[in-house]
């Protein structure tokens, strides 16, 4: 009987360990994503210096946090 319970617990915490990286996977997805779309707004709008440099911040973050 003990060992069942720890049988389950493992099953568990490695569930919740699947779920987190699919969390990570997701958020990186969803930040690239803003990424593209600011990237391809600057495309279209080159004269605002503004925008060029939210897009390098977002860039330098993103390189921060994920690589």
């Amino acid at each position: 009987m003990v060992f069942s319970l720890y049988k389950n617990i493992y099953k568990f915490v490695n569930l919740l360990k699947i779920r987190i990286i699919n969390l990570k996977v997701t958020i990186k997805i969803i930040i690239s994503e803003i990424i593209v779309l600011i990237v391809n707004t600057i495309h279209d709008n080159q004269k605002i210096d503004g925008i060029t440099f939210v897009k390098n911040e977002f860039i330098k973050l993103f390189k921060i946090i994920y690589i």
